[in-house]
């Protein structure tokens, strides 16, 4: 789940099986990501102003397995050339032990 410019518009967008889902428009310069993850299975959903986020409707497994499993990171990705920027204000990571399948 992401941002794309396409060089017309801004879009929040969201990969399936390498398959891409405009999800809509984004008409501002700010987006809050969020993955909720509980026994190994990932929600993600995604928010204009920090307090009503929308879920979408695919879930993620992040079982433990080895490498090859799926992990939460930021980036900025440019497929055109190697030019571009994105700045992020804040990554927060919370961890609760104990619970199974946490990560």
């Amino acid at each position: 789940m992401g941002v794309l410019n396409d060089e017309s518009q801004v879009y929040i967008v969201h990969y399936t099986n390498d398959r891409k889902k405009m999800i809509e428009p984004l008409h501002g310069t700010q987006i809050w990501l969020k993955a909720m993850v509980d026994s190994g299975t990932g929600r993600l959903s995604w928010s204009l102003d920090d307090k009503k986020y929308q879920q979408l409707p695919d879930t993620i497994s992040f079982k433990r397995q080895w490498f090859e499993n799926h992990k939460i990171s930021l980036f900025s990705y440019n497929i055109k050339e190697p030019a571009g920027a994105v700045s992020f204000e804040c990554f927060k990571y919370k961890f609760t032990p104990g619970i199974p399948g946490n990560l």
